[in-house]
């Protein structure tokens, strides 16, 4: 919803969703923070890269 939204108003998106399919913290038996870590942050940055045609 939020990228169609984006790009209703002329913005480009970008959704992380399947790149991050299995990457899941919840998935996990160690304890590990919710948020991206440095590689999850490059694979976002390739992607917005990509959507912007970088």
């Amino acid at each position: 919803m939020i990228k169609s939204r984006a790009e209703a108003d002329g913005a480009v998106g970008v959704d992380p969703f399947q790149a991050s399919t299995g990457h899941e913290a919840c998935k996990s038996t160690a304890a590990s923070p919710a948020h991206p870590n440095a590689d999850g942050m490059v694979a976002v940055a390739d992607l917005i890269e990509d959507a912007l045609g970088a």
